[in-house]
């Protein structure tokens, strides 16, 4: 049988010849699909080893980022711990330190390492491990009213001895600060309160002590704070005497520092005290204001009343101080002989005043009749060259009550009607209008009865203190008389001896 023509015999053996090509388009198609195999996984390796070196570097970066930032952990943590500290903000008017530390030269300095103390035993106790943990202590007041009631309550005897307390305090720690707000009752409590606002969220400030509780006026502002998870945990309320009720509400801890702080009631004493104690100049020109301390006292001397003066001194820029004054003012030029009565002292009352007044006769000083100088601008002097105060006009009673009624709103100011040169203080809070002849004679009478901080040496042509004792030499019986303190109650000899050059 012969082959068919899509055959072939090969050695005896048929060959179908579609078969074999079929065959090999086949195994061309197979090698084809490997040969794409083999790219696709050339590119997939590729593209893996690329993927690997990325993420080497990431990991790399990764390493060194973690690095770097747990050593910038590892050093904040160091520095927060380094500068942690205690807040104690103190609202002064309301708080006062224990009394019997104003009587001592360093009691400021006691109360601030009391108050430093309890505040680190606190601490500790409520598990504080940080031993270096500062305190800081700021106090907002306006001096006037924790010196009126301190005063009134005879805890000091002149203000100089408040100024002294808070000198003593802030000297004594550096991070113990007195900020004296001014008048106004929102001043102090606005300064806490945004002070509060400011540390609340302090990451350096690990506890805050707010010692303002007798004033309810604070609750609506600590309200705010008492679910936010930094400000609660560190907030601490310092117990009063007389807390507010609604602090209890607050759901904050109180701490007791019972001997830093005077946890009993304050009264007002009833003593005879002459004219008020007067304003202070500190060493920076400045006056504290005093008018808190004033009374009542409705005395005669001859006919004539007493003054009471009501007001203050200040904007003097040398360093001078001006101190109380708590010895009855007359005549600023009269002198007592030794027949006359003796001053009032502490227990007399308005009527034994009167009664001692009838026999006092002031004396005018003289001069001599071999005076030299210049008497129209030099300052009268005594032979041992003490100056001397020359007669002024006493004010008739209407005239002092119409200066009475003309300070009730707002008080003059000493310096701007009294000098020359007039007040330059900074936003000076008294009274510049104009005023009349018959005003400021009275305003300089009632200014006589400040004892000059410079005392007799003083040559300042427009000084309107008073360089003597206005109850004469060794007349006074008041032991606290500021006459007395500043050396003006050694002055025996009234005769003006010569006039000396004035300082302008």
């Amino acid at each position: 049988m012969a082959a068919s023509p899509m055959s072939t015999n090969v050695n005896g053996t048929r060959v179908d010849n579609m078969d074999f090509l079929n065959r090999v388009s086949l195994y061309r198609q197979f090698d084809e699909r490997r040969h794409e195999e083999l790219e696709k996984f050339a590119q997939e390796y590729q593209e893996m080893q690329t993927t690997i070196a990325n993420l080497k570097a990431d990991l790399d970066d990764e390493r060194t980022s973690r690095r770097t930032w747990r050593q910038r952990a590892e050093f904040s943590d160091a520095l927060l711990t380094r500068n942690q500290f205690a807040l104690v903000l103190i609202d002064g008017d309301g708080y006062h330190f224990n009394r019997n530390l104003y009587a001592n030269e360093s009691g400021g300095a006691q109360a601030a390492h009391t108050l430093y103390t309890e505040v680190q035993q606190y601490l500790k106790a409520n598990g504080e491990t940080n031993e270096n943990i500062e305190v800081m202590t700021i106090v907002y007041l306006n001096k006037q009213v924790p010196r009126k009631v301190l005063l009134d309550a005879d805890i000091i005897q002149i203000p100089q001895q408040f100024n002294e307390f808070f000198w003593s305090f802030t000297s004594s720690r550096s991070l113990f600060q007195v900020v004296d707000c001014g008048p106004g009752k929102e001043r102090a409590d606005a300064k806490l309160r945004d002070t509060y606002r400011f540390y609340a969220n302090n990451a350096h400030c690990k506890h805050i002590f707010l010692a303002c509780c007798h004033d309810s006026g604070y609750i609506a502002e600590f309200d705010k704070y008492r679910h936010d998870p930094i400000a609660r945990p560190k907030t601490r309320l310092v117990s009063h005497g007389n807390t507010a009720n609604g602090f209890f509400n607050l759901d904050l801890p109180f701490a007791r520092f019972a001997s830093t702080f005077d946890m009993e009631p304050i009264h007002k004493v009833q003593k005879f005290t002459g004219p008020p104690t007067y304003a202070t100049r500190v060493p920076n020109g400045q006056m504290v204001d005093d008018a808190s301390s004033q009374t009542s006292l409705d005395a005669y001397i001859n006919g004539t009343r007493i003054p009471t003066p009501s007001w203050e001194q200040h904007n003097y820029t040398d360093a001078t101080t001006v101190t109380s004054v708590t010895s009855p003012p007359v005549n600023a030029w009269s002198t007592v002989t030794a027949s006359t009565a003796k001053a009032p002292t502490r227990g007399s009352t308005t009527s034994d005043l009167s009664a001692s007044a009838q026999k006092f006769e002031p004396t005018k000083p003289t001069i001599s009749k071999t005076v030299t100088g210049d008497r129209n601008n030099g300052i009268p002097v005594n032979r041992i060259n003490q100056r001397i105060d020359l007669k002024i006009q006493t004010p008739s009673q209407t005239e002092l009550d119409r200066f009475g009624k003309r300070i009730e709103e707002q008080k003059l100011c000493n310096t701007f009607h009294l000098t020359s040169g007039g007040c330059f203080a900074y936003k000076c809070g008294y009274d510049h209008s104009p005023i009349d002849q018959a005003l400021k004679r009275t305003l300089r009478y009632k200014a006589r009865a400040i004892p000059c901080g410079t005392g007799s040496k003083c040559r300042k042509a427009d000084c309107f203190y008073g360089h003597q004792c206005p109850w004469g030499n060794d007349m006074c019986t008041n032991p606290k008389c500021n006459f007395y303190k500043n050396g003006l109650h050694g002055i025996n000899d009234l005769e003006i001896a010569k006039y000396v050059p004035a300082v302008h």
